[in-house]
Order: C-alpha cells, then sequence, then structure tokens
C-alpha cells in the first residue's frame, strides 16, 4: 500500500497543492519551498511512534498567511454574520491510498472511495485531515465582538483570527461523518526524521524516549531473563560476607550507629544494578567503526548514519514481526545529507531506496546534488512557485521526456551539473572555456553574479543539447538560454539552425550562437584592440610563455588583425589545444586585483550579451 496522491490547502505556504506519489520519493527544491510543510502535513494524519510528534491542533501561523489575510477583508466586508459563514478558511489535508494487501484492507475498508472491485488492487481508500472553524453561538459572538472596534478604525489589523473556535477531525472516504478512531489510526504509522534531530542523544538509552531506548524495549521484552539472572547473582556476590567490599560495608555501618538515629538494626548494602528490564536498557549504547568509540565521542556524519540505520532496522522488523499490528508505514528523511561528506552521501543514495516495500513508503527531502545524481530521476519531484497562479506546484523530472533524453540524461547527470533542478533560469554551455569564463563575463555585465540572479550555469560537454531543452520545454523553467558555437567553417554548420528552428517559438528558451565559428574567435575579435587586447595577451603570456612574448612582440602597439591566426596559437586541430588552459588564465587576468578598475572595459561578445538579455530581461 501506498499514497498515490497527497492534496493539501490552506497549510502553511501551501494554498492548493496537489502532488503524485511513488514507493520511494526524493523532493528537491529551494529552501523555503515547502518541503518540511509537506511531512508535517502527512504527519497531522498519520500516528507518530518512534521519532514523530506533530500536535494536530494548529495555530494561527499554520493557516495560510494570504488565506488569513483574505478572510480580514472579508470580515471588514460582510454587514452581518450570515455573509460570513461560509468564507471560514479551513486546512485540509487528504492522501489517497492504494495497493492494498488483504490485512490492509481490513483496516482501511471503511474509508474506501469510489466504487468498490473484487479486486483489491483497483480500490482505493481516502483519510482526510480538516482543521475547521465550529459553528455555534460562540462564533457570532466573536463576529459581533470583532466588528465593533473595526468599525471605529476600519482597519483589519485590530482583527484577532477566531482560532480558539477552531478544531480538527479525521474522516474516512467521502464523508465528512465518517470520523476515524485513533485506535484505526494507529496501524498506520509515520517517521519522521527532521534536518535537525539530534542523532547522538538518540543513540543512547538515557532517556525512555530516545530512539534506541524505544527499540531495545520493543525488540527485549520479556528476552533477557538471562541477564537479569546474571545480575542477580553479581548483586549477590558483591554483597556476601566474604566479598571484598564486606569490610567497607562493616565500617560505614558503625559510624552511621554513632551519627544516625536510623533503628540500630538497619544494615546497608552495595548494589550494581536494578534489574528490572527499563534500568538494564539504561546501561547500554552503541559503538561504531573500525576503532569503536563512544557515541559521545563520535562524529556527527557516523552518528548520523548510525541513527537512519537504527530506525531503519526497526522499521523492518516491527513489520516482518507485526509486533504492534502496523501495517503500513511512512517514513520521511529530511536531508539525509546532514554531516556526510559526498562519498558517504553518494554511498547513502545508493542504497536508500531499497528499503521502501508494500508496508513502508520512504519521502526524502534534499538539497544535495551527490544525492540527487545518484537516485533515480523518475522518483525525483521538483517543488517551485509558478508565479503565474502564485502557487506551489510539483514538477516530475522527464514525466514527458522522450525516453532516450531520460536516459541520456540519467548517466550524464552528475553532482555538478544536477545543479540543473535548483534554479529555474539556465543557461547551458558546450565547453569548459564557456563554464569557466560566462559567470564572470555576467558580473562585468551586471556587477552581479549569476547565483544572485538565481541562474544555473550548466556545461554540456558536447551539443548535446536537444536532451535538456526537452526538459525546459516541458514548463518548470522559467527561461533557458543556449550559448553554442555556430560551426559555420565546419560540417555541422546546419546544427545551430535546426536547433534555433525547433525552439524558435517558444518564447522562454533562446538559442544564440557565435558570429564567427568558435567562442574563441568570438572573444578574439571582440577584443582584438585597446585594453581587450590587453587581457587577451595577459592571459595569453600565462599560458604559452615563450610563443607569447613572439606573438606580443609582433602586434606591437596594433590591433589583433587575423583572429584565426591568433587563435591558432591556442588551438589547432591534432596540433595544440591550449583552450582550457587560456580561458583558465584569462579568467584568472580578468580577477586579477590590479586590474579591477579596467575589466569593465574588456569587451563581452555581442551573441552572449543578447543571451543574458534574454536570461535576465531588458532591464537586467
Amino acid at each position: 500500500m501506498i499514497i498515490d496522491k497527497l492534496t493539501i490547502e490552506n497549510y502553511r505556504n501551501f494554498t492548493n497543492f496537489e502532488i503524485e506519489l511513488k514507493r520511494f520519493n526524493l523532493i528537491i527544491g529551494e529552501n523555503n519551498i515547502g518541503k518540511t510543510n509537506l511531512l508535517n502535513a502527512l504527519g497531522l494524519i498519520f500516528s507518530p511512534d518512534i521519532t514523530f510528534f506533530q500536535k494536530r491542533n494548529l495555530e494561527v501561523d499554520d493557516i495560510n498567511y494570504h488565506a488569513v489575510q483574505k478572510f480580514k477583508n472579508e470580515v471588514k466586508d460582510a454587514a452581518k454574520f450570515e455573509d460570513l459563514k461560509e468564507k471560514f478558511p479551513e486546512i485540509k489535508i487528504e492522501v489517497v491510498l492504494s495497493g492494498f494487501n488483504h490485512d490492509q484492507e481490513a483496516i482501511l475498508g471503511d474509508w474506501f472511495t469510489g466504487e468498490w472491485n473484487t479486486d483489491i488492487s483497483k480500490n482505493k481508500a481516502k483519510i482526510t485531515y480538516l482543521f475547521s472553524i465550529n459553528h455555534t453561538k460562540k462564533i457570532e459572538e466573536w463576529f459581533q465582538n470583532t466588528k465593533g472596534p473595526l468599525s471605529k478604525n476600519n482597519s483589519v489589523d485590530t482583527i484577532d483570527f477566531p482560532i480558539t473556535h477552531y478544531s480538527y477531525s479525521i474522516f474516512g472516504g467521502d464523508d465528512r461523518t465518517k470520523r476515524i478512531d485513533y485506535y484505526w489510526l494507529s496501524f498506520l504509522k509515520m517517521e519522521f526524521l527532521d534536518a535537525l534531530r539530534d542523532a547522538k542523544t538518540q543513540l543512547m538509552t538515557s532517556g525512555k524516549n530516545t530512539l534506541l531506548n524505544k527499540v531495545l524495549s520493543v525488540q527485549t521484552d520479556s528476552k533477557i531473563d538471562d541477564i537479569k539472572n546474571k545480575l542477580f547473582e553479581l548483586k549477590e556476590l558483591i554483597n556476601n560476607e566474604s566479598s571484598v567490599f564486606s569490610d567497607i560495608k562493616q565500617n560505614i555501618e558503625e559510624f552511621l550507629k554513632k551519627v544516625s538515629i536510623e533503628n540500630s538494626e538497619s544494615k546497608i548494602a552495595f548494589i550494581f544494578a536494578g534489574v528490572e528490564s527499563s534500568e538494564i536498557l539504561k546501561k547500554i549504547s552503541l559503538i561504531y567503526g573500525t576503532n569503536p568509540i563512544d557515541i559521545e565521542r563520535n562524529g556527527l556524519g557516523r552518528n548520523n548514519l548510525l541513527y537512519i540505520s537504527l530506525l531503519l532496522s526497526q522499521l523492518m522488523q516491527q513489520v516482518e514481526t507485526k509486533e504492534k499490528k502496523v501495517f503500513y508505514r511512512l517514513v520521511g528523511i529530511e536531508e539525509p545529507e546532514a554531516h556526510l561528506h559526498p562519498h558517504l552521501q553518494v554511498h547513502l543514495s545508493r542504497n536508500i531506496d531499497t528499503e521502501s516495500s508494500d508496508e513502508r513508503q520512504i519521502i526524502i527531502t534534499s538539497h544535495s546534488t551527490h544525492i540527487i545524481s545518484q537516485l533515480s530521476l523518475d522518483d525525483t519531484i521538483v517543488l517551485y512557485h509558478d508565479e503565474n497562479e502564485n502557487k506551489i506546484k510539483p514538477y516530475y523530472l522527464f514525466k514527458y521526456i522522450p525516453k532516450e533524453s531520460k536516459n541520456y540524461l540519467s548517466r550524464f547527470l552528475d553532482a555538478t551539473k544536477s545543479t540543473l533542478f535548483f534554479a529555474r533560469k539556465v543557461i547551458l554551455v558546450e565547453g569548459i572555456s564557456e563554464q569557466l569564463l560566462i559567470p564572470e563575463f555576467f558580473e562585468i555585465t551586471y556587477n552581479q553574479s549569476m547565483e544572485q540572479k538565481g541562474i544555473s550555469l550548466i556545461n554540456v560537454g558536447g551539443v548535446a543539447f536537444e536532451h535538456f531543452l526537452r526538459i525546459l520545454k516541458e514548463g518548470y523553467f522559467i527561461k533557458g538560454l543556449v550559448l553554442t558555437d555556430s560551426d559555420s567553417e565546419t560540417c555541422a554548420k546546419h546544427r545551430t539552425d535546426s536547433l534555433e528552428r525547433a525552439y524558435r517559438n517558444i518564447k522562454y528558451i533562446s538559442i544564440c550562437k557565435t558570429q564567427k565559428s568558435t567562442f574563441e574567435l568570438d572573444l578574439i575579435e571582440s577584443n582584438s584592440k585597446e585594453i581587450g587586447k590587453e587581457f587577451l595577451l595577459g592571459a595569453f603570456l600565462k599560458t604559452r610563455r615563450n610563443k607569447g612574448k613572439q606573438v606580443k612582440k609582433q602586434i606591437g602597439n596594433n590591433e589583433i588583425t587575423d583572429s584565426k591566426d591568433f587563435f591558432k596559437n591556442i588551438y589547432e586541430k591534432g596540433k595544440v589545444n591550449y583552450k582550457a588552459e587560456f580561458a583558465m588564465n584569462l579568467l584568472e587576468v580578468l580577477r586579477d586585483e590590479q586590474n579591477k578598475d579596467k575589466r569593465k572595459y574588456f569587451n563581452v561578445p555581442e551573441y552572449i550579451k543578447s543571451g543574458f538579455t534574454h536570461i535576465v530581461g531588458s532591464n537586467g
């Protein structure tokens, strides 16, 4: 059984949100887009067990801000209570579940929606959390008391939202009156490892509410009698009259008789440990590593991995044994990359998705490009803000992308290129030279970084732009730009023309090509004289010192008249290839503190400036 669909209305930053889910889900997106709120919303329905606690009675701040403001304006405009009666905002969290086995059908059968099918795999159940107003006489009194002060100053700021008149209910199916008893919800559990989890504390047994204590309590209940017996024998041995402690006890008892008013027959004894199971468990902790050390002294990353592993092992054990009759578990893990270096992030992501099953569904949220690049793009969902509709939406990667593009990108995306999904304005370039220099050209042009403008630059490592453009044209990205060589003097000269024709009618995608055959030739042509020439020669001298001196002497005070001839010193097919090194050295010269007043006179090639105007907008 899994959640097929989740709908959220008026909860925090969600207004009218709907998302399809699978057995394993990776949810990504920019900060404050709602990834944590999505997991918290699910927690309002499913019962907590080990890690998750969510109070179901909400506060004003849990109601969508715009819904609250809209309601306050409606209060202001309402002449009488009847005008307002149907306008109180409510929070609704709704899940549709499918894929039941017979045990799950027995629990959820009363909550089925639509027509019942003898093939249980085709049936769907619905559970809804509703936080809504209680329509009683008191809410009418609230309205009258609110309208009084409002009539004097006419400001909605004086309106106190009637949160104390709200309450929640959880019902099944399509009938709001079919409330679900907590007993039945207890068969469906949710675990939530939030981003601020205290892994070290949870891996100890000192408190009964820690994860390790709960795991040991459940899985060792009535199974540690041997340990109890051994501890009892040790207790007897310590207090034996012939033990090494007997003289100490006797000395203490003698002094007690002198200083205490207790009965003279009172005796003292040493206690090694209580023999209650809970007391035994408090003495146990985990150690881990080639040279095992205490949890207290472990690194944060190691403890984080231990914590995730401990939780998953507990979930698997409970599903297999049915000790608590848990027939479905939803596991939410927020930022599993916390405190892990890239290699561990990659290893974790390659194995975490194998832990989902028929009775266990996993949702991971992440900002890590290392994790994104390793997990299946079929399971990846991007949350983004649609500015046209002013709402949060999900974008399902490759839902409409041809199979060949999907296969290509699955192999191609690595930790650097997967930044594609963290920005909604994207510039695609052919190679390392453009990747190094385009961000610097952008700063020269706008005196701002591409990151400040929310732009991601992706080096496609060739001319395979089509695969990326198929993603861009599906509507998630606001703008896309391709900066490509025209290859006007090669057999590939028709490639760019074909690309331009294919995307000519998509306004938010622009194909900008070089005027000459390559990026470097346009760069040389644009900076053939004056300060621009100084920058090129400075980079050339760093790239090829001896040859650079010769060329600089030959040019002297003249401009570079033959860009092809100059370019041959940097790149000539089959002979020399200093393109990447030249680009790196030009970047260094442009960033040199001595050149900070001159760099604004460096000429960015026209096709690149035209592309910048498209991606940023005419006003910058």
